[in-house]
């Protein structure tokens, strides 16, 4: 069993053990995963103006004098 772990490991060579339990990643997997990212971050700024626009739009209400 040693012997067949050896070889596979031979055979594959550092792409076992990439480091720090992150994979080896295609650029195409990086670029999906960069990309996310940047939705997420997008979706999260989209979040805080809608709330913006609703605490700028009571204060705007409170002087108006309606």
């Amino acid at each position: 069993m040693v012997r067949r772990w050896a070889k596979e490991h031979d055979e594959a060579g550092n792409r076992n053990f990439p480091g720090n339990g992150k994979q080896d990643l295609t650029p195409e997997q990086k670029e999906i995963q960069e990309l996310e990212k940047a939705l997420q971050q997008a979706e999260m700024e989209i979040k805080i103006l809608k709330k913006a626009v609703i605490i700028f739009s009571k204060e705007d209400n409170k002087y108006s004098g309606s």
